[in-house]
């Protein structure tokens, strides 16, 4: 949101300007600006989906390979003047805000034109194979008498599917090129924004840090369109976009093979380990903004403590298990850090991930569960004391379990043919919730101690979506055949309450019997009773 920005370049300018202690009389003596352009070091755009008409851009990280050298030497160039322009160097060419916003806009509509002319060459080179073939085929049933019927030629069909989408594609992107110079549209692609950044010795951001936004899943949209133009194809397309940009980031740890990645809507058939379709939207910033790191960099985010018990996060646990360092997972039962919210959070350190190499399983990571506010422990010794717990330990202010990420990883996989698999383990339970208590009776208990699968089989029954208010009755009376009366007053947060009339065929029970070896878990009172009003 551009208003967003505005308010941070502002809050930014007055913290440091208050903050700045330089006399007047050295003012003139000053080699470096006061304050830096915001301008440039704020940017408004989807960080997600680095994609400009179709092209995606999350190909030219690093060393921006795949893009020639005459496009490297303009990156090169953009990335010096930029720098010079921000230290006020008199040599820059740039001389002006605009001058660079301008450059940039060469830049982004000379790689949209390589692309261009990459795509002409390729449909100019399918003609030619298709040509070739058909001559070939033609001169051998000629020379036979009696031909063969043949199946079609796979490859053949191959080529045609990339003759009928590469037009739409070149489509989009003189689309984009139209936008850029009619509607003065700049796209916001990190390693254009931020080349200064991402190419030479810094190779990435020092630190990322954030609060990502929290969107089911079920309500992940494009944030460029209108909330009215939003439409389940859109979402399904926009979706689709989001899990190939983490393939291309992480291509080793997903199994992503760019070649096989022709469909638009389905990236998952190109890779060998898909991302959990239910994922909330922060997942995805999780795997982006470490995307982003040089390899010192530090990663700090405040998010939903959701992703350490449920299903979805068992990707992101996976990955920062082998990859990363899983410094500290920090929460606080004390109080929430959002009074406002109806969440609750985790404050997660990770370092800088290493796709190529599984280090992360050398590492340890500490589990933090603070018992008195955040602004009651802000002490440095608190947090020597976290560092240097080597086995789980219970003062006045915190709880620390330190576990080696090996063994967290071990907790979290299951025999799966051909090879084990990691499923996910329940973090924020286990190792950040449970009192010690918990601990004392698996430590003594454990070999009286058996799981509740061992009892009966369970699943996920109905998905309220929140609305539990809504779905789950307090009351139901049968009043006629296969109608009832049905009302609720035990509503959640933000529900009115309701009675009314409703066929027996859309209520279901709440508890669904899973026993198992004559083995019975009696349910008595309330609960027993209930019924929900079934979603579809």
């Amino acid at each position: 949101m551009e208003w967003a920005c505005h308010v941070a370049e502002l809050r930014l300018w007055l913290a440091l300007i208050i903050d700045a202690d330089i006399p007047r009389a050295e003012l003139h003596l000053r080699n470096e600006p006061l304050l830096p352009h915001f301008s440039f070091n704020i940017r408004c755009g989807d960080s997600l989906v680095q994609e400009i008409g179709g092209m995606n851009f999350a190909q030219i990280r690093g060393d921006f390979s795949g893009v020639s050298s005459h496009l490297k030497g303009s990156v090169t160039k953009l990335k010096n003047q930029k720098l010079k322009f921000f230290n006020n160097d008199p040599t820059c060419e740039y001389k002006s805000e605009k001058e660079v916003r301008d450059k940039e806009s060469e830049l982004f509509r000379a790689l949209l034109g390589a692309r261009c002319k990459e795509i002409d060459d390729q449909i100019g080179l399918l003609h030619e194979k298709i040509r070739a073939s058909n001559a070939q085929q033609l001169e051998l049933h000629e020379s036979t008498e009696f031909p063969a019927v043949t199946e079609p030629d796979r490859e053949m069909e191959d080529w045609r599917k990339q003759l009928d989408s590469l037009p739409e594609e070149r489509y989009q992107l003189n689309k984009a090129d139209r936008a850029i110079v009619r509607e003065q549209i700049l796209p916001f692609v990190w390693d254009i924004a931020f080349v200064e950044i991402f190419t030479g010795e810094k190779g990435g951001f020092d630190i990322v840090i954030g609060n990502p936004p929290y969107v089911r899943q079920e309500n992940i949209a494009d944030p460029k369109l209108p909330r009215e133009s939003v439409t389940t194809d859109n979402k399904k397309a926009y979706k689709a976009k989001l899990a190939r940009s983490v393939y291309q980031v992480f291509p080793r740890f997903f199994g992503y093979r760019r070649k096989k990645d022709v469909k638009r809507d389905n990236p998952s058939a190109s890779v060998s380990h898909k991302l959990d379709a239910k994922s909330d939207l922060y997942i995805y910033f999780y795997f982006h903004g470490l995307s982003l790191l040089n390899p010192r960099g530090s990663f700090c985010f405040i998010t939903s403590n959701s992703w350490l018990d449920v299903g979805y996060g068992s990707d992101l646990q996976e990955f920062t298990l082998k990859h990363c360092h899983i410094k500290q997972i920090i929460d606080n039962e004390a109080r929430r850090s959002f009074a406002a919210a109806d969440v609750n959070t985790v404050i997660c350190l990770f370092s800088a991930p290493d796709e190529k190499r599984q280090w992360g399983l050398d590492q340890k990571t500490r589990f933090i569960m603070f018992q008195t506010p955040f602004e009651g422990v802000l002490d440095a010794v608190i947090f020597e004391e976290v560092e240097e717990a080597d086995e789980r330990k219970s003062t006045e202010e915190h709880r620390i379990l330190p576990l080696s990420q090996s063994s967290l990883f071990e907790r979290g996989v299951i025999d799966a043919s051909p090879k084990p698999k990691y499923t996910g383990d329940k973090w924020g339970g286990k190792y950040l919730r449970a009192p010690d208590i918990y601990w004392t009776i698996l430590s003594k208990g454990k070999n009286l101690i058996r799981q509740l699968s061992a009892y009966f089989n369970g699943e996920r029954y109905l998905n309220t979506g929140g609305a539990d208010g809504f779905f789950i009755l307090t009351k139901v009376i049968k009043i006629g055949e296969g109608l009832f009366h049905v009302a609720n007053n035990r509503t959640a947060k933000g529900n009115v309450p309701f009675e009314g009339e409703i066929e027996g065929k859309y209520l279901r029970p709440l508890i669904k019997d899973y026993t198992k070896n004559d083995k019975r878990i009696e349910i008595n009172g309330y609960d027993a009773h209930c019924f929900v009003v079934a979603d579809n």
